[in-house]
C-alpha cells in the first residue's frame, strides 16, 4: 500500500509543478507580446520625431526651416515636388532610414506622410497619392512654426502646422 500512496503523491506533485510551469509560461508570453507591441510603437514614434527634427532644421537637403521656427515657402515647394514622385518618395524613405532590417536580413518597410497646413489656408500633402491604411499601427508627431514666404522671416506670419505620420 505504501508504494501506491507514494506514486499517487508523486503524480499530484508533478501535476502541480506542471500547472505552475504552464501558468508561468503563459504569463510571460502575454507580457512579452505587450512589451513587443509597446517597443514597436516607441520605435515608430522615434522615427517620426527624427523626421520632424530634420524637416524643422536647416538641413541643406530636406530642411524646411533654416531659421527655426520660420518655415520657408520655397523649401516646402521644393520638398513637395520631390516627395510627390514615387522615386523621390523612396529616396526620402532611405534618407530618413525608415526601413528596418531584421537580424536574418529581411527588410521591414515603413512609410510616412506629411500634412502641412497654414492658418492662411495653404495646404501641402506629401505624398498626395498615399493614404494611411486603417488596419496598421500609425504614430504621428505635430510641429508648429511660422509660415514665411520670404527669406527675411516675417515674425507675424501665419501659423504653420506640420503633421508627420509613420506606419
Amino acid at each position: 500500500m505504501m508504494k501506491a500512496q507514494l506514486i499517487f503523491e508523486f503524480l499530484i506533485a508533478g501535476a502541480i509543478f506542471f500547472g505552475i510551469v504552464v501558468y508561468g509560461v503563459t504569463l510571460m508570453n502575454s507580457n512579452v507580446s505587450m512589451f513587443r507591441d509597446n517597443f514597436y510603437v516607441d520605435k515608430l514614434n522615434s522615427k517620426a520625431i527624427r523626421m520632424s527634427e530634420v524637416l524643422a532644421s536647416g538641413d541643406p537637403q530636406v530642411g524646411l526651416a533654416p531659421n527655426w521656427p520660420f518655415f520657408e515657402r520655397e523649401r516646402i515647394d521644393g520638398f513637395m515636388s520631390i516627395c510627390n514622385t514615387p522615386n523621390g518618395y523612396n529616396n526620402l524613405i532611405d534618407y530618413f532610414e525608415l526601413n528596418d532590417t531584421m537580424f536574418y536580413g529581411t527588410e521591414i518597410p515603413h512609410f510616412f506622410s506629411i500634412f502641412i497646413n497654414t492658418s492662411s489656408g495653404n495646404t501641402f500633402v506629401c505624398p498626395s497619392w498615399l493614404e494611411v491604411p486603417k488596419n496598421v499601427t500609425n504614430v504621428y508627431v505635430e510641429r508648429l512654426g511660422i509660415y514665411s514666404t520670404e527669406i527675411s522671416a516675417d515674425r507675424n506670419g501665419p501659423i504653420l502646422k506640420m503633421k508627420i505620420s509613420v506606419w
